[in-house]
């Protein structure tokens, strides 16, 4: 793991330089300009080599590429977690990571992790989500019986500030049955929950696999699909039609062989990630905007590894590798932005730059 190297503090005032072989940044500059200057912890700029001073301190990587930090678009914090924040912490930052989207607990402990962790890392939170009573959904949010409780449970988050709304709206893959759990609101519980979230400002977040259940979810507003799993090809038309995220988590269904147990179910498992694969693959091709999630939180999805295992799958399922560190990215590298950055080597991280000051 890496950590704070007191022997890289730098003088005050001192303009440092990390310069690689390119940048790729979301929005980023050209890739003749290969150098980050950095003063007081922020970007003062981004240079073409034969512009750098020549009193700045460098950080050569040569042959490597330099990207902004990166962003879990999907994990969850819970009671336990919070007792061990400065660990997690660590491990976020080891592997890059200084932005994440809790998708809620039954506690809603993620607003208090958000707050506990301000300083160091952004998070955008949940709080809980809201699933049907008696489908899944018990162990990250709160049942709701109909649309008034739905509201009424909205309301509760607004006051609790609530940076989004996760609405679950199928239950989890069942290898051994090769089958989607119970969950899910019937169509008129998920329109006037999305629109009230809306009407309200908040984005909406859909839990969705099966066919059926993705396709409900991005008819009736949704902002995000999380999973996805057996998405049909018109509903990923629509998705890029209507500018639907899609956060497929395919290391988190990878992960779940582990807890398979019998030979049937790990082949079911296998099929299943490979159809996902295949399904991530012809959304990108077909221009819907998909971003990397990890599902971290339980204990076979560990923090920080499991994202970068996600940005591996997102290759294999035929993403240029650019646009994976785009997709990825927290924030763009631009003037008087944090200087919060990486240096990478494919996936490998071989710097983690944090306001300026590099992790060792």
């Amino acid at each position: 793991m890496l950590w704070y190297n007191a022997q890289n503090m730098e003088r005050p005032n001192q303009r440092i330089i990390v310069r690689g072989c390119r940048i790729v940044s979301h929005g980023g500059p050209a890739f003749d300009k290969k150098s980050v200057l950095i003063r007081d912890g922020l970007i003062e700029d981004i240079l073409p080599d034969d512009e750098v001073p020549a009193d700045a301190r460098v950080y050569d990587f040569p042959g490597q590429v330099i990207s902004p930090c990166f962003c879990d678009y999907h994990l969850h914090f819970s009671a336990p977690a919070a007792t061990s924040l400065s660990e997690i912490e660590g491990r976020l930052h080891a592997h890059g990571i200084t932005k994440a989207y809790d998708g809620g607990d039954a506690a809603g402990i993620g607003l208090d992790v958000r707050n506990r962790l301000a300083d160091t890392i952004e998070i955008v939170s949940s709080g809980k989500g809201l699933f049907k009573a008696g489908g899944y959904g018990k162990y990250i949010g709160q049942a709701v019986r109909d649309t008034e409780q739905a509201k009424s449970a909205i309301d509760s988050l607004l006051d609790a500030g609530a940076d989004y709304i996760k609405i679950v709206q199928s239950g989890i893959y069942d290898s051994k049955t090769d089958s989607i759990t119970a969950g899910g609101f019937d169509r008129r519980e998920l329109r006037a929950m999305i629109g009230y979230a809306k009407d309200n400002g908040l984005a909406v977040f859909c839990h969705a696999n099966g066919a059926a259940a993705v396709e409900e979810a991005v008819e009736e507003g949704a902002s995000a699909i999380i999973h996805g799993l057996r998405v049909s090809d018109d509903t990923l038309s629509e998705m890029r039609d209507r500018n639907v995220l899609f956060i497929p988590t395919l290391q988190a269904f990878r992960s779940i062989r582990r807890l398979s147990g019998s030979h049937g179910a790990v082949k079911n498992l296998e099929r299943a990630v490979d159809s996902h694969l295949a399904a991530v693959s012809r959304a990108y091709e077909k221009g819907v905007k998909v971003l990397p999630g990890s599902d971290a939180g339980p204990a076979f999805i560990p923090y920080g590894i499991s994202f970068i295992e996600e940005l591996r799958l997102m290759l294999q399922a035929g993403i240029p590798y650019e646009d994976v560190i785009r997709s990825s990215a927290a924030g763009p590298l631009e003037r008087n932005v944090p200087a919060d950055l990486l240096v990478l080597e494919g996936l490998e991280l071989k710097g983690v730059f944090l306001r300026g000051k590099l992790l060792g």
